[in-house]
């Protein structure tokens, strides 16, 4: 499916697409394209959305969140990891633009509610953040084309990789 930017950063990542698609076709140059959607796990910034939501909940923390009804995709980095790994040794994927995804749409809220379910406590205060003007309410990726070039899917749920992310933030908080 043909990209839809909604900001600059977007806009630059289709920008570089579009870029090594055309030197694929007009100068025969090798590269595959991976998308990775939403990539977590252990040792991301505090400012990026699962460690900020841990976190609070670790601290035992009130925190503002949105509704929590965008859908998006997570993955988790050991599968991400595998997936490229995979992409560099297969000629395959030459051309191609390939997502590293789980393919599985989940809301904002069901993943709070899952960190905090796990952690057990925290007091996420939904609708207290507004929506971001432009928000794509839904953003999952389809991976059909990853699994016939690759042979890759994701092996880690996002309830195992949650638990894995929050055992590496209950000793490093």
């Amino acid at each position: 499916m043909r990209e839809s930017p909604f900001s600059a950063y977007s806009l630059g990542k289709v920008a570089s697409t579009h870029l090594l698609q055309m030197l694929y076709k007009t100068e025969n140059y090798p590269v595959g394209i991976l998308r990775l959607f939403l990539v977590y796990g252990a040792g991301q910034d505090y400012k990026r959305f699962i460690p900020q939501v841990i976190r609070a909940c670790l601290l035992g923390s009130q925190f503002p969140v949105s509704l929590g009804e965008q859908i998006r995709d997570f993955c988790f980095i050991d599968d991400i990891t595998r997936g490229i790994l995979l992409a560099l040794k297969n000629d395959n994927v030459t051309g191609e633009v390939i997502n590293l995804a789980s393919g599985i749409p989940i809301s904002i809220r069901e993943v709070v509610e899952k960190i905090q379910a796990i952690v057990g406590q925290g007091k996420p205060k939904f609708g207290e953040i507004p929506y971001r003007v432009g928000e794509n309410m839904t953003l999952y990726a389809d991976t059909k084309k990853t699994k016939k070039y690759l042979s890759w899917e994701p092996e880690i749920s996002i309830e195992e990789g949650l638990m894995k992310t929050i055992e590496y933030y209950q000793c490093n908080i």
